[in-house]
């Protein structure tokens, strides 16, 4: 399941998040969400593979680290164009190490020690 979404109507949004247990891509990118969309993300998407949360200047490394730690199975978070400082992408890693992170064109993968970097 694949869902992408151009403006949030946020009552809207965690309603239809609450339902999405299955969803797998979710591209959010571009939106005003906050953490607490993201825990809504991270407490209902358990399956959740890939996010898109390019220039979603809102979230902090709280919302982040809250959802790679629930969401097991993601692989790929873009993350570009966000207010994250780089000491988070290592928070990350640490409980994901697999998880590709894209973010201002580079991809960060610890997946094989060292830190690879690679232009997207």
């Amino acid at each position: 399941m694949f869902v992408m979404i151009f403006s949030i109507d946020f009552m809207c949004f965690f309603k239809q998040i609450s339902r999405a247990n299955s969803l797998q891509h979710l591209n959010i990118g571009g939106t005003f969400i906050t953490d607490e969309s993201l825990f809504v993300i991270a407490d209902n998407c358990s399956h959740l593979k890939t996010i898109v949360l390019w220039s979603c200047r809102h979230i902090t490394e709280n919302g982040l680290v809250g959802l790679v730690n629930k969401c097991r199975k993601l692989e790929v978070i873009n993350v570009w164009g966000t207010r994250v400082p780089v000491d988070c992408f290592i928070a990350l890693l640490t409980i994901s190490p697999a998880l590709q992170i894209k973010s201002r064109g580079l991809l960060l993968n610890v997946g094989n020690p060292p830190i690879q970097q690679a232009v997207v």
